[in-house]
């Protein structure tokens, strides 16, 4: 690389996990898989610890910094979950879980509806909230209309 300026990547883990070919705006192959293209950077950050496992875990020797998505809240005219976000939602007197993050397998939300159900017979007041993308909106809607959980959980 003598001559040229230094790769450096940002790695999110929906992005390291992707595992089909790259193509370009023309349509031209441009890489096998994105793992190979992250082979040849000078320094990666990765958004969590499990990318940054998962990428050295790839085979990747570059320097590999963490810096975890974040947000200065304080920029943000958002409505208090204590308060009048409640309200909107109509759960005012329920203890409210909340998730962010994609709507997959990995990030165990189906655990927590799960435990939400077996969680009913203890404490029924409970609201589960699931923010995020969802990669398969039908297997997490089924489930939650299975266990009859429509009014507890919110996605």
């Amino acid at each position: 690389m003598r001559g040229q300026s230094p790769i450096k990547c940002l790695v999110l883990s929906s992005i390291i996990t992707y595992t089909k070919p790259v193509y370009n705006a023309c349509g031209c192959r441009q890489a096998t898989y994105i793992t190979r293209w992250i082979l040849n950077t000078s320094r990666i950050i990765a958004v969590s610890n499990w990318t940054s496992k998962f990428i050295k875990k790839s085979g990747v020797s570059s320097p590999i910094n963490i810096i975890m998505n974040g947000a200065d809240i304080t920029k943000y005219n958002t409505p208090s979950i204590n308060g009048e976000l409640k309200n909107i939602l109509g759960i005012n007197d329920k203890f409210v879980l909340l998730t962010v993050g994609r709507i997959c397998d990995r990030k165990g939300q189906e655990t927590v509806i799960k435990a939400i159900k077996i969680l009913n017979s203890i404490y029924s007041e409970i609201v589960y909230i699931m923010v995020g993308y969802e990669t398969d909106k039908e297997k997490y809607s089924n489930l939650i209309l299975e266990l009859d959980l429509s009014d507890q959980v919110i996605s």
